[in-house]
């Protein structure tokens, strides 16, 4: 789990992600006390605005064909990879630092609209479930409902 700055809080960090920072751990040494990861070009702090996106946001995105996108759609990148594939919404507000998960529910809630649909194939795949359906499927009448 990575650390967000001064936050408490922990995002699960993908496989590709750690084989990059080792990467570039091997490469460049951490700076300063707080141990950062990406310091300024001569090594002795920040990075400047103008050096991250002149010579380094700008490079990668050219090289990845892409004109233009900003950095922080990284982070909505991030939010939306995790709710279409099920990752639990307050799980992913968590990770995100929302106050509320109502407000990541609101902001990304046109990115779950198949959740019914997941809500029933879970019920349906239900220990007892499938005896039940089965049921269902050879009875006319609705399953729990007993003959007069």
């Amino acid at each position: 789990m990575a650390r967000g700055r001064g936050t408490g809080r922990g995002v699960p960090l993908p496989d590709v992600v750690a084989l990059a920072l080792r990467r570039h751990l091997r490469d460049h040494p951490t700076w300063g006390e707080e141990e950062l990861l990406f310091s300024n070009a001569t090594g002795t702090g920040l990075l400047y605005p103008y050096y991250w996106y002149g010579r380094i946001w700008r490079p990668a995105l050219a090289a990845a064909g892409v004109d233009h996108f900003k950095s922080h759609c990284l982070r909505h990148f991030y939010a939306a990879s995790l709710l279409s594939q099920g990752v639990a919404v307050s799980e992913v507000s968590a990770w995100l630092g929302h106050t509320s998960v109502t407000f990541t529910e609101r902001y990304y809630s046109n990115l779950m609209p198949d959740a019914p649909d997941r809500a029933r194939l879970a019920i349906d795949g239900a220990p007892g479930c499938a005896r039940q359906r089965g049921a269902a499927i050879t009875s006319s009448r609705p399953v729990g409902v007993r003959p007069a």
